[in-house]
């Protein structure tokens, strides 16, 4: 419903009072007209609809609802409005992805705090807890992957902190290095080929990894499945600045 889209609430009252149209009538994308509405971001007229009792759980040909939707669009004001109307923040669609997780596809970060403070479910067949916090890591929101981790304490027990540590360290994100070295995480923990988080840093050439670890007293000496120490690493991969970083902290190995 193309007025719905343009939020001309006088249009859709017309052709719903006078002419009779079916609220939920589907169109494009087998959606209804509050979809058009939340697309555009069009609050008066989803709030139209919303009072006159539409299928509020509607889905569009792809599963979506209108939250997921709200979350995509970054349309703050129309989520909260959805959701305290009881449109579930908890349903799946068809690819296996909650609203939070069309959220934080769409870097919508101010939706996706509002949906950690509401939502129960985090996880689905398609997408892990995991997945979740590599996003969060990837894009540098450290006060919301906090926030997670406190709201959803229940869930730690799933997480695999030495996995996000050596993911940290392989894309040279330090805040989040630093963070789980707060939360009493072994800095110096190895993977399966006896690497630590330093030597993959050095490795990759992160030079902010490397100077917080180091300055963090992460084990320069340890030794890898290859025989390697992390500085052996920075030179075989030529990254000198690395190399410079750790010959100044007087590590010779």
């Amino acid at each position: 419903m193309y007025a719905a889209y343009l939020g001309r609430v006088d249009a859709v009252t017309l052709l719903h009072k006078n002419f009779g149209v079916d609220l939920n009538q589907k169109f494009s994308q087998n959606a209804p007209a509050i979809f058009f509405a939340v697309e555009s971001g069009q609050l008066p007229v989803v709030n139209y609809l919303l009072d006159n009792k539409i299928d509020i759980q509607a889905e569009d040909i792809s599963g979506n609802n209108a939250v997921h939707l709200a979350a995509l669009k970054g349309h703050l004001s129309i989520l909260k409005q959805l959701l305290s109307k009881n449109v579930s923040g908890d349903h799946v669609n068809r690819a296996g992805y909650l609203p939070l997780h069309l959220a934080i596809a769409g870097k919508q970060w101010h939706c996706v705090k509002y949906l950690l403070t509401r939502v129960h479910k985090l996880e689905t067949d398609s997408v892990k807890i995991s997945d979740i916090m590599s996003e969060l890591i990837r894009e540098d929101r450290i006060t919301l992957l906090d926030s997670l981790m406190n709201r959803y304490s229940d869930m730690i027990s799933l997480i695999d902190f030495k996995d996000m540590l050596f993911f940290s360290a392989s894309i040279n994100k330090s805040g989040f290095v630093r963070y789980l070295y707060e939360r009493k995480l072994d800095i110096d923990i190895m993977d399966e080929h006896q690497m630590t988080p330093l030597m993959r840093a050095a490795q990759l050439g992160n030079v902010e990894v490397v100077s917080t670890l180091l300055n963090l007293h992460a084990n320069p000496d340890a030794v890898s499945e290859a025989g390697l120490t992390a500085l052996m690493y920075a030179t075989l991969g030529g990254h000198l600045d690395v190399v410079r970083i750790m010959r100044n902290a007087n590590i010779k190995n």
